[in-house]
């Protein structure tokens, strides 16, 4: 199976106004742990050299294909998204695939194996949705509603060191999940 954390940055939370600025995936194993290293897709920042390989800037278009070819193309079993709150992030690629493919499907989107664990949060919360977000209930440090302030200012660090500390933050919690349901069913 090929769970992949999923997550993707905006410039704001309206999918028809707001573009997206960065897509992180991470290949993980069913307990949570990495199985490779985080990849973040990104259309900001300077493209400077690192090592003396460039950094790679992409367009808004080159995630949205990316995600495509991740997403609508193949065996659905290879590419399975891991995230929390996936609804916001499938609303952000389901629009950008009805502009961009004539032949998509929002259920084509919605209908593959996903696992979000947003709903997780919500029980561990109580079953109460006010505070449930993963900044209230993992160890992870900032809002993502930030992230389009950062992007206006072009604090576009602030952005990277947000990605990196979301992720391991997800990455945290779903193992601190797994673990503690998988030891249940014993």
């Amino acid at each position: 199976m090929g769970l992949h954390y999923l997550d993707l940055e905006t410039t704001g939370f309206n999918p028809k106004e707001d573009k997206i600025i960065s897509m992180q995936i991470q290949p993980i194993f069913d307990n949570g742990k990495p199985r490779g290293r985080l990849e973040i897709y990104k259309s900001f920042g300077s493209a400077k050299n690192y090592g003396g390989i460039p950094e790679t800037l992409y367009t808004e278009d080159d995630i949205v294909s990316m995600m495509w070819d991740k997403l609508m193309c193949g065996n659905i079993w290879d590419f399975i998204p891991v995230g929390f709150n996936l609804k916001f992030d499938f609303k952000f690629i389901g629009s950008r695939f009805e502009e961009k493919y004539p032949q998509f499907k929002w259920i084509d989107l919605f209908d593959r194996p996903y696992l979000d664990l947003h709903p997780l949060a919500v029980l561990i919360n109580g079953g109460s949705f006010k505070h449930s977000g993963l900044d209230h209930v993992s160890e992870k440090k900032e809002d993502g509603a930030k992230v389009p302030e950062w992007y206006k200012k072009r604090e576009y660090e602030k952005i990277e060191a947000y990605v990196k500390q979301e992720t391991e933050s997800f990455l945290k919690f779903y193992q601190k999940y797994f673990d503690l349901l998988a030891g249940a069913r014993k």
